[in-house]
């Protein structure tokens, strides 16, 4: 990955009375998740989603559990065999889902209208996340953490504009003040609101800190009653740098190449009749599409 930065979370200081709460916490983080969820659809890399849920799970699988679910009750990116969608037993989620009613640990991923072009409108449901999560897990930690994995998910995708939306999300949410990921020398905002800077001397120290030690763990620092979160985005080797392909047994697979020309004429689409359904079950298939006709 080309960029090296530095992600920084701002609490409100009058917001750690809410989050000494494991419930808010676990709300926080949720929503946390659904914006990296959400703005990695956007990007138009859906397969990343899974990674981006996997690393999640190996990141915070001594702490609980993270399960999504579509908007059918299934399970999608399962911890076992994550290329399958497992429909769920579970009254609790199927019930959410069909009355629009979350509680406890049951958080919804609603279809925005940025969703619709992919998605349509006809639902307002995308689907839910379900955290299981021990209250010994250090949230404010987790945030940062899980802001990281959504980052570098977006940016592989080569669409930052997701990245710099995914950074203005957690503006608007409850007991976040300020998200910012500044570049690999600290002098500016590369994502985020830049209008509001905090202490340049607070932004050198952590940035001499992180260029010294690119793999160091998320830091965190007090001033002014402000609680800060520095986390550091090392440039390193991608492990998703390819386009994986799979094929069922029995059938061809092929790539093809569009040329381009003095002449222009539209491209041919034709589906399979036989798989032709899969083109309303693939996240951003039809977004594809559409690009190519």
């Amino acid at each position: 990955m080309g960029f090296g930065s530095y992600v920084i979370y701002s609490l409100q200081s009058e917001s750690r009375i809410l989050l000494t709460q494991h419930r808010e916490k676990s709300r926080l983080f949720a929503k946390t998740m659904i914006s990296g969820i959400r703005n990695i659809m956007l990007s138009g890399r859906a397969p990343y989603v899974k990674s981006f849920i996997s690393e999640a799970r190996t990141e915070f699988g001594d702490f609980g559990n993270i399960h999504l679910f579509n908007n059918k009750a299934e399970e999608i990116f399962p911890a076992v065999d994550p290329f399958t969608s497992v429909p769920t037993q579970e009254k609790q989620i199927i019930t959410a889902l069909q009355q629009s009613y979350f509680e406890n640990n049951l958080y919804p991923i609603r279809n925005e209208p940025s969703c619709y072009s992919c998605h349509g409108d006809d639902h307002k449901l995308r689907g839910l996340i379900q955290l299981e999560f021990s209250e010994d897990i250090d949230w404010e930690s987790a945030l940062t953490r899980i802001t990281t994995h959504a980052f570098e998910s977006i940016m592989l995708s080569g669409k930052g504009e997701f990245a710099d939306t995914l950074i203005m999300d957690l503006h608007k949410l409850s007991g976040v003040k300020l998200a910012q990921i500044y570049d690999e020398d600290g002098a500016y905002v590369a994502f985020g609101d830049d209008d509001e800077e905090i202490d340049e001397a607070l932004v050198e120290k952590y940035t001499d800190i992180f260029q010294d030690n690119p793999d160091s763990p998320p830091l965190f620092t007090e001033d002014n009653g402000i609680n800060y979160h520095f986390t550091p985005l090392p440039n390193r080797e991608s492990e998703k740098g390819y386009h994986p392909c799979v094929v069922a047994p029995g059938y061809e697979m092929y790539y093809f190449t569009i040329l381009g020309g003095l002449s222009q004429r539209s491209l041919v689409q034709y589906f399979q009749p036989t798989h032709a359904y899969q083109v309303e079950t693939i996240p951003g298939i039809k977004d594809m599409i559409a690009k190519y006709k």
